[in-house]
Formats: structure tokens, sequence, C-alpha cells
């Protein structure tokens, strides 16, 4: 049997040279034992009147559920499913 042989570069295989990559170290907001934060301010306090579309968005559903429920009671009367 003939031995195939590589054709091409035969030099030796070097590899990459790997290249470090920079990392810079940060430290995190922690403040000292010591040292006081400054303070939040407090956000606004949530009025009834911030969510009156809430109060007529409830009453139309609950006018939509009532006729589905009273349509559902009536057909069931009239068609007699049981």
């Amino acid at each position: 049997m003939t031995r195939k042989t590589r054709v091409g570069n035969t030099g030796t295989r070097r590899s990459r040279q790997k290249t470090q990559q920079r990392v810079e170290l940060v430290r995190p907001n922690v403040p000292s034992p010591g040292v006081e934060r400054p303070q939040r301010k407090p956000s606004g306090i949530i009025t009834p009147e911030e969510f009156s579309y809430v109060k007529r968005d409830l009453m139309t559903i609950g006018i939509l559920s009532s006729i589905m429920v009273s349509a559902l009671v009536i057909l069931t009367f009239i068609l007699g499913i049981d």
C-alpha cells in the first residue's frame, strides 16, 4: 500500500500568541459605616382622583357581565337546554 503524504505547509505549527485582556476593577458604591447616605426624595402620594377611570371601567364590566348572564338564563328557558 502506498502512503498518502500531505501536500502544503510542511513547517511546524505555531499557535497564536495569547493576548491578555485588561480588566478594570471597580469598587461598588457602598458607603463607609461612618458616612451617611443621602436621603431619597419621597414619592408623590397616590390619590383616588387619579384612578377615577377604574370605577368607570368596573361599572362597564359589571353591566356587560350581567347582560351576558341574563341572556344565558333566558336562552336556557327558551331553548330548554339542560
